[in-house]
């Protein structure tokens, strides 16, 4: 689908009331969307791709506390963290979006293809406790959400404002998610971290995964990752200022600032810059008088994961 199309549609269900705007947008990307009925082991990547950035700081989930900012529609990083030995995973959205109907189709997946699950795990299925948890997950009569939710000890909250949580300080062992922050608006964002430095341990961790890209680009092949940057705020609000679709632009630069700002200390950032945007760029793409500050490979930078602390 045109990337235009896509935002008209996206705009017109925005404005419906709360309750059937939800409805209408979840009936479209299950008929015309991304949303599969079963889509397991894309969420367990993600949360793969978590806990391999914190092995690389030498840090375990045993026994940890995990503070998921965006749950989604399904729970695929929380059971992913839960698998290789998180204590509890929180996970928060302002939206409820989760869907358990979903989760539950999921869930029927995997006991379906354990074999390919603990492939996809490599190296952590062979844990003790991965096998011990897969095993649960196998062979426990879960009839529902609520009782996996209980199961795995995932704590779901919705609506629930990521900016001021009921949580104590200092209660959160890693505080993450991915590809959720480019979704929040600057002011907010800065809430959320300065929220995040409130309820991490000293020795926490903050690990998230940012998708920097155009998301239209996701879906419509005939622009590039960096399609967006042409825009100014007024007419880029226009297309994507909606619940369903909203960007920050923010590059990954910027993410740095904000971090600092909320005095985490970032120990680890890795920028992806995409080989087609920069040519792009390169050969002369127009970009708004907003974005002519950043060098080309900072806005060609489509993903970046980032790793701080306290």
């Amino acid at each position: 689908m045109h990337w235009k199309r896509k935002a008209a549609i996206q705009n017109m269900v925005a404005r419906l009331p709360d309750s059937l705007s939800y409805q209408a947008y979840y009936a479209l990307q299950r008929t015309l969307g991304r949303i599969e009925s079963v889509d397991l082991e894309r969420g367990l990547r993600k949360g793969l791709r978590l806990i391999e950035m914190l092995d690389t700081h030498q840090r375990d989930l045993h026994g940890a506390t995990l503070l998921e900012v965006g749950t989604g529609r399904r729970l695929g990083v929380p059971l992913a963290c839960w698998l290789c030995g998180a204590q509890q995973v929180l996970t928060v959205d302002l939206n409820p979006y989760l869907r358990p109907e979903l989760i539950l189709a999921d869930l029927a997946y995997l006991r379906g293809h354990a074999d390919d699950i603990r492939e996809l795990f490599g190296s952590y299925a062979h844990r003790p406790i991965f096998g011990e948890r897969l095993d649960t997950l196998l062979h426990h009569a879960i009839p529902d959400l609520a009782a996996l939710l209980a199961l795995t000890n995932i704590h779901y909250f919705s609506p629930a404002d990521a900016r001021q949580l009921p949580l104590r300080e200092q209660c959160v062992d890693y505080h993450i998610s991915t590809n959720v922050l480019e979704h929040v608006p600057p002011p907010a964002l800065a809430a959320i971290l300065h929220e995040a430095r409130r309820t991490l341990k000293r020795t926490g961790l903050f690990v998230h995964v940012v998708d920097l890209s155009d998301h239209f680009a996701h879906t419509d092949r005939s622009i590039s990752a960096i399609n967006f940057l042409q825009f100014d705020d007024a007419t880029w609000h226009q297309y994507a200022g909606n619940r369903y679709m909203y960007q920050n632009r923010l590059r990954a630069s910027d993410y740095l600032a904000l971090l600092d700002h909320a005095q985490l200390a970032v120990i680890e950032q890795h920028a992806h810059v995409d080989a087609r945007s920069l040519a792009l760029l390169q050969a002369g793409f127009p970009v708004a008088a907003q974005f002519q500050q950043y060098a080309p490979t900072v806005n060609a930078t489509v993903r970046l994961d980032l790793v701080a602390q306290p």
